[in-house]
């Protein structure tokens, strides 16, 4: 019979998600190289092409802050180049979404006829 730990770290590995805090600078350098690891089209020491890390402004902030540290490295794997850090305004996508189905949808209530004139 499996515990309720050994299942949540079983769903972990299998959903990809790390149970580590951004906020400290030594485990977002942990999130950092394993999604290079896993994610990013690299050789041995060259990144073939980089991929991009959405979030917020303060864990965009923290990841290149963590990559800064490493710049001194010898390679581009190293210096964890594979990952570009962008902040993206999620509430500001969904408010213009909004919006716009506002602007652009006709409202109609279940049952109600459409009366073109």
């Amino acid at each position: 019979m499996l515990s309720s730990l050994n299942v949540l770290c079983l769903l972990g590995s299998l959903l990809g998600l790390q149970f580590l805090n951004s906020n400290k600078s030594g485990e977002m350098a942990d999130i950092l190289k394993t999604m290079q690891n896993k994610y990013v089209a690299k050789t041995d020491a060259e990144i073939l092409h980089p991929t991009i890390l959405h979030g917020d402004q303060l864990t965009e902030e923290r990841a290149r802050n963590v990559q800064w540290t490493y710049r001194l490295s010898d390679t581009a794997v190293e210096r964890l180049e594979g990952i570009e850090p962008t902040f993206s305004e999620f509430h500001l996508k969904m408010c213009l979404f909004e919006v716009r189905g506002k602007v652009y949808c006709f409202p109609y209530q279940i049952g109600a006829s459409l009366v073109i004139s």
